[in-house]
């Protein structure tokens, strides 16, 4: 077989014959060991007389290097008082000439057909085949005992003696001790003796065995059962931690490779439990990095699965589901197709779907174990977004709490993954649950990702609350964090555009108002509600919606109008190209009440009505004239505009008669403007609020043949009444949008 290489292999017989009285070494081979070594091992690792052969034993010849194999038989001869008379046959080998580890079983079955020994008294030679960790690691689920016998013969030095297996066939003995040896470093194994039974009064030196009963100072484990006393230890503790955290697989892999000598000394049992410490770290497993694809041993291995559900057999389930979780799968997609239909078909994700008569194929506890092979052989240790979906879709329906328990206990890839993995946790699972995960998937992602995952495309209702939420938390609980959460959120525009495709204006009002309160702490200043309406994408091109606009507004408070124009539109015109040419933006000012340049500010108006509603509907009107002409000239929408309106805009004549209001060119106002370009045909053409000196000329007649008129009725009425009165101050002139008055 492939894997396999002869090695030389030496040989003893041990037995008397039918005229002799004592037994001894009756042939040998020629080679490295003599007939007194051979003599000297069988005797020191005699198990006495057996009442149900064949026994099997293994020993080793301590620092040589060598380990042995016995086979003690029964043969048809009786000796010269009538007792049959009992055969061993030893085979011996040396741990160097091997290329590979192996079992006790693979040596016992390559010799347990060789009853005649050749004559020539040469050295057999062999083909073994290697260890294989992932066979040894499914068949410790039908022995989990062998675990607790490894760990104690690490704790101290004790001769273990295995007691209340009398019932159990020498084949199933020679397998625990097989797996017993397995979970030791290889380097113990020319000092470590071991026997599938040996008698109580039998003087041996043989440290693990079957027996019928326990000697005083020997420590006996009933088959069967775990002794209490050993949770007590804790080199025992440490020991089930480490191959709980690799994998009982990679464990048995790593430990076959550490063929530094050992023994059982206290020496030797700290180098072995370094050992051990080290097994646990993936990273020190040559599995780990192993080369070639593992596509089609985990397709196969899943095969084996959906036979085993179909044919109910639970014991070849779990030696499957064994070999699939100790499959070292990083992902590998150009087999996901197939291994995908395999998991459809058998519904491996779901056991309690499987057929059933009676018990459960695999009790609760088994089932989620199994539910994460499947999920790391197929979509790996680190699954990504796309898998979530994919593993759903083969589910047919929404993850349960198992897959989603099991997907809790792997890495998932990036914070996309991580957020929408919660997103389906808090929709599956409890509350209290849900909250154990939040910290767990979502404690660690760093601010930029969060936010990169919440605006990923398309937008998701579930997953930006969950975004918003998580973000709030972190506001609440670190002010030092605000200022970057701050600054990833204006660079998407405080979520604004996302939100808006998939809730309405409450919905996207409430969101909004949350957020920018959590990360301003309340209100908004002007320096904050430029940060939240700063234009946003490719060259400022993406403007905050109206709904962000209208919260902002609403969370600054009065003068946001005022703060609008001040700070929120330089950057508009920015963003468009203005930057090199204000003076768009100065005519802009020159439009409004609003001063230009630093001087004091307006007083501030009080809020409306309306002002406290939670969500607010009202607009500010753009800062050109509107279709009605009226909003344009500082008046409230729907008021007639009175017909001499220069008395209210005198402030703005007079700056333009000195040449201080500036031209759309920068010029002064003694200067000619350049006449604006005609409107499209079948457009109406609004009035302009900047008066050239033509309007100017006819505006002073007009004050003049008004200066007359009211001069001559005072003229009047004093040369009737006779005394003089006072004229009427004028009728206030009600506020515009923009504060005007």
């Amino acid at each position: 077989m492939a894997g396999e290489r002869a090695v030389p292999v030496e040989w003893a017989e041990w037995g008397k014959r039918p005229d002799g009285r004592d037994y001894g070494v009756v042939g040998h081979s020629v080679g490295a060991l003599s007939s007194a070594n051979f003599h000297r091992l069988l005797t020191r690792f005699s198990t006495g007389s057996a009442d149900q052969p064949p026994v099997v034993s293994v020993n080793g010849t301590s620092s040589t290097g060598w380990m042995g194999l016995a086979i003690q038989e029964n043969t048809p001869e009786l000796d010269h008082v009538g007792r049959v008379i009992k055969r061993t046959r030893y085979f011996c080998l040396h741990l160097d000439r091997l290329e590979h580890p192996v079992t006790y079983r693979e040596l016992h079955r390559a010799v347990a057909g060789i009853y005649q020994l050749p004559a020539d008294r040469r050295p057999l030679r062999l083909s073994l085949a290697p260890l294989d960790p992932d066979a040894l690691a499914a068949e410790l689920y039908e022995q989990e005992q062998a675990i607790t016998t490894a760990a104690l013969l690490l704790q101290s030095e004790p001769v273990i003696r295995i007691v209340g297996a009398d019932h159990m066939p020498w084949q199933e003995r020679l397998r625990h001790l097989d797996l017993v040896a397995a979970l030791l470093p290889y380097g113990m194994r020319p000092t470590l003796s071991a026997s599938t039974w040996v008698r109580s009064t039998t003087e041996t030196e043989i440290r693990l065995a079957f027996a019928d009963a326990a000697r005083p100072g020997v420590t006996a484990l009933t088959w069967g059962e775990e002794p209490e006393a050993t949770h007590r230890l804790t080199r025992y503790q440490d020991y089930r931690t480490a191959v709980d955290k690799r994998g009982r697989a990679g464990f048995i892999d790593y430990l076959s490779r550490q063929t530094e000598p050992l023994d059982f000394s206290k020496k030797g049992r700290a180098g072995a439990m370094d050992a051990v410490r080290r097994a646990s770290d993936v990273a020190h497993s040559p599995r780990a990095n192993g080369a070639g694809p593992v596509g089609p041993r985990v397709a196969a291995t899943l095969a084996a699965c959906v036979e085993s559900i179909r044919t109910r057999d639970p014991v070849a389930l779990r030696a499957a589901a064994t070999r699939l979780r100790e499959i070292e799968n990083s992902g590998e997609r150009e087999y996901r197709r197939d291994l995908r239909s395999l998991v459809r078909e058998g519904r491996l994700l779901d056991p309690d779907g499987w057929p059933r008569d009676g018990e459960p194929l695999l009790p609760p506890e088994k089932a989620m174990g199994f539910v994460e092979s499947v999920l790391w052989a197929v979509w790996g240790h680190q699954p990504t977004a796309e898998d979530l979906r994919e593993i759903e879709a083969d589910l047919g329906t929404r993850l349960t709490p198992r897959v989603l328990w099991a997907l809790c206990a792997t890495e998932p890839a990036g914070a996309l993954a991580r957020l929408e993995l919660y997103v389906r946790i808090e929709r599956a699972m409890a509350p209290q649950q849900a909250a154990e995960n939040r910290l767990r998937l979502l404690g660690g992602v760093p601010v930029g990702d969060l936010v990169a995952a919440a605006v990923e495309p398309p937008a998701d209702a579930p997953r930006l609350a969950t975004a918003i939420d998580e973000l709030v938390r972190r506001c609440a609980a670190d002010d030092g964090e605000r200022s970057e959460i701050g600054g990833h959120l204006a660079a998407v525009g405080y979520l604004a555009r996302p939100l808006a495709e998939v809730y309405d204006a409450a919905g996207q009002a409430t969101s909004l108002r949350k957020l920018i309160q959590a990360v301003h702490g309340g209100g908004l200043d002007a320096m904050g509600l430029r940060d939240v309406l700063r234009p946003t994408g490719r060259n400022g091109m993406n403007m905050p919606t109206a709904v962000l606009v209208t919260v902002a507004v609403d969370l600054h408070g009065p003068n946001a109008g005022a703060a609008l124009l001040t700070g929120h539109l330089p950057d508009v015109f920015a963003k468009a190209g203005a930057a090199e040419d204000q003076v768009w933006f100065a005519t802009l000012l020159s439009y409004s009440a609003l001063p230009v340049g630093p001087t004091e500010p307006a007083p501030p108006l009080p809020p409306p009505a309306h002002h406290q509603r939670e969500v607010p509907t009202h607009e500010f009107p753009p800062p050109g004239p509107d279709p009605s002409g009226a909003a344009s000239q500082g008046h409230a929408p729907g008021r007639r505009r009175p017909r001499f309106a220069f008395w209210k805009d005198r402030a703005r004549w007079f700056a333009f008669w000195k040449g201080r209001a500036p031209s759309p060119h920068g010029q002064a106002a003694s200067e000619p403007s350049p006449r604006p370009a005609p409107p499209p045909s079948g457009t109406r053409q609004e009035p302009r609020p900047i008066y050239d000196r033509k309007n100017m000329g006819a505006s002073i007649a007009a004050i003049l043949v008004a200066v007359i008129i009211v001069v001559g009725l005072i003229y009047a009425v004093v040369s009737i009444s006779g005394t003089p009165e006072p004229a009427p101050p004028p009728a206030p002139t009600p506020a515009g949008p923009f504060g005007e008055g």
